[in-house]
């Protein structure tokens, strides 16, 4: 008997303990509903769900999914975590508490409030996986009669960025010939190939790794690799200001056609940055600067500058005039130390 009614005491003892957590947790009311205020003074309640290509997917509970374009929204304000995506892949969690001044002020229990440029949002609450992004370009020249020649140029990059890696591959190819004598005579053969990986080891800083080649006839390169590895910082990510320089080290490697002259090796620095400046509306300036200084000799390196400017015509196509300057301090015996390449392509991204 003492043994059940002791049994019997706990029991409703801990009954009484829970009914209280019970009832709190049924009276809780639930989140308030996300608030969507427009330029026609209308205002939306329901649940964001997501964005894409600037179209905000809102759940309410009166219309069922409702979609609204994100140029005609105010303010915005969530109850709820949302994951908000950049161009660029960069990714933020937190709760939009407003919007102001074109950005989205974003709260963290970690970082306070900062903010997240609309201009820069690729997606809310985007699926998960990475973002490929790129272009292709190509520019052609024939001509025929008292002139005969032809030329081609084509290049292509490709981009997959997650939050934490950032892979990059680009191509290029140049060719043209021409016929002054009934026989064709080649002026330019250039193949070139890079590929780099960058891993983020904070929201602006990251390690490198990059391999490039390049085979040149008329430069008499028949082949120089290089192969780095370093640090870089990312000094601004937007879509209308993108900045990054790097520093590191590697090693390079040139192989010449012309008879008797040895290979060249060394081990070498880097210094590096790269520019993305939107500087008006559909008007882009790129740079791409690579210095590479050998370690053992002061007077052997390599310097890279490709300068690129870039009209849209469309929100994918676009036209560009791009020069291409490369020196190397210690060419092929006879040869000249710089080279220039002056195109204009037409091309499309993705």
């Amino acid at each position: 008997m003492m043994v059940r009614s002791a049994v019997a005491t706990t029991a409703w003892l801990f009954c009484l303990t829970l009914s209280p957590v019970q009832l709190r947790a049924q009276d809780a009311p639930p989140p308030p509903p996300d608030e969507i205020e427009l330029k026609s003074g209308a205002r939306i309640l329901g649940t964001v769900t997501s964005c894409e290509d600037g179209t905000l997917s809102v759940s309410t509970d009166e219309l069922g999914d409702v979609t609204v374009d994100l140029a005609n929204v105010v303010n915005l304000v969530t109850h709820h975590t949302v994951v908000l995506r950049s161009t660029t892949g960069e990714r933020r969690e937190g709760r939009i508490t407003g919007i102001a001044d074109g950005k989205l002020q974003l709260a963290t229990p970690e970082a306070g409030t900062s903010d997240f440029a609309i201009a820069d949002l690729d997606q809310i609450n985007p699926p998960e996986g990475a973002v490929w992004s790129g272009d292709f370009n190509i520019g052609l020249t024939e001509s025929n009669g008292n002139t005969d020649r032809r030329a081609v140029a084509a290049s292509a990059e490709v981009t997959r960025r997650t939050e934490r890696n950032r892979l990059f591959f680009r191509g290029a190819w140049n060719y043209a010939d021409e016929n002054t004598t009934g026989t064709r005579v080649l002026t330019e053969r250039r193949l070139y190939g890079e590929a780099k990986d960058d891993q983020f080891i904070s929201e602006k800083s990251f390690l490198y790794v990059k391999g490039d080649a390049l085979g040149d006839t008329l430069a008499a390169i028949a082949l120089r690799w290089t192969a780095t590895a370093g640090y870089g910082y990312q000094f601004a990510d937007r879509e209308d200001l993108a900045f990054r320089a790097e520093v590191g080290a590697g090693y390079v490697s040139q192989a010449y056609t012309t008879p008797g002259v040895p290979n060249e090796e060394y081990f070498s620095g880097r210094l590096a940055y790269s520019l993305n400046w939107e500087i008006v509306t559909d008007l882009r300036f790129m740079q791409d600067v690579e210095y590479l200084p050998s370690l053992e000799s002061a007077s052997a390196y390599l310097v890279t500058a490709d300068s690129r400017l870039r009209l849209f015509l469309t929100t994918s196509l676009f036209a560009q005039a791009e020069h291409v300057m490369r020196y190397n301090s210690k060419p092929s015996p006879g040869l000249k130390t710089t080279d220039n390449l002056f195109l204009l392509t037409a091309g499309w991204t993705f």
